[in-house]
């Protein structure tokens, strides 16, 4: 499972993703996910990372989040006529902060500090940076 994974294969962080965890989640989760996206970031994952404000282990913008960052994954790998899927490259999209939420564009060729986020355009960009800055909706606060 994912709490037993260290580097993951080139296949997997070739894949985007984007990982959550909550501000008051245990402790142990939040060491186990912070460190999977560390650690395969350091090696190139197309990954985004998530701490979102004053939650513990429960939903808060992270349904949005992922359903905008993962339809803007799909449109940029879907084949228009069928096919393999398009590889998506780190020199491309944006780069953000996870503790500041400030963004910007990836340069070609740039090593990114292993504690950004990939991130798949400058409309994902802005919706992950208000999650990173917002903190979460009233109905979670106390979940």
């Amino acid at each position: 499972g994912i709490y037993d994974s260290g580097i993951l294969s080139d296949a997997a962080r070739k894949t985007p993703g984007l990982l959550f965890t909550g501000e008051a989640d245990l402790p142990s989760r939040k060491g186990i996910i912070s460190g999977l996206f560390l650690m395969n970031r350091r090696a190139g994952a197309l990954w985004g990372f998530v701490e979102e404000k004053g939650l513990a282990h429960v939903e808060g913008h992270s349904p949005e989040l992922a359903r905008t960052f993962f339809s803007e994954v799909l449109a940029q790998r879907l084949p228009l006529t069928g096919g393999m899927l398009r590889t998506l490259s780190p020199d491309t999209g944006f780069i953000g902060n996870p503790k500041t939420g400030d963004v910007r564009p990836a340069k070609p060729g740039e090593r990114t500090d292993e504690t950004t986020a990939w991130l798949p355009s400058a409309d994902v960009a802005r919706a992950w940076s208000e999650v990173v800055k917002t903190p979460a909706p009233a109905a979670n606060l106390t979940k």
